[in-house]
């Protein structure tokens, strides 16, 4: 199996396409682990709740010690300006980038990485703003492409 072994960080993993990733990989051999507000069988959590982020990854490190994948899939609150609040907000931000910052700041001296780097290990949701600049070795702009 191609992923055999392999850890992967989900965020988000419960329900649609994130549950799609995760069954997808674990048929291949993976282990998923995910942190996502509802109930699951890894970790019920919130991405945008920093105590929350802490835990997890201390979680997947003691049951793992190392993580081959990290694929952002938690949807922040999607609203106009007319409709959102101050609040809500700053939870989107929470979710959609500050969450998957910390998460990666968290696990980057775990993650193992390809002979061509980390960036293709750290996979963004698809409507994530672009995070410029480098952070001990990965590029973000690259990897939110």
């Amino acid at each position: 199996m191609k992923f055999e072994n392999k850890v992967v960080v989900l965020t988000g993993g419960v329900k649609g396409i994130g549950r799609c990733i995760k069954e997808t990989f674990e048929k291949q051999g993976a282990h998923v682990c995910i942190i996502d507000v509802l109930d699951n069988d890894y970790f019920v959590g919130s991405i945008g709740n920093k105590e929350d982020l802490i835990c997890f990854t201390n979680k997947v490190i003691k049951d793992y010690g190392h993580v081959d994948y990290i694929i952002n899939n938690a949807k922040p609150i999607f609203k106009g300006i007319d409709s959102c609040s101050y609040e809500e907000f700053n939870e989107a931000l929470q979710v959609g980038v500050t969450g998957p910052f910390m998460l990666v700041k968290l696990l980057k001296d775990y993650l193992k990485c390809s002979k061509r780097g980390c960036e293709k290990r750290i996979v963004p949701k698809k409507r994530s703003p672009v995070i410029e600049g480098k952070i001990t070795g990965f590029s973000f702009n690259r990897a939110f492409r």
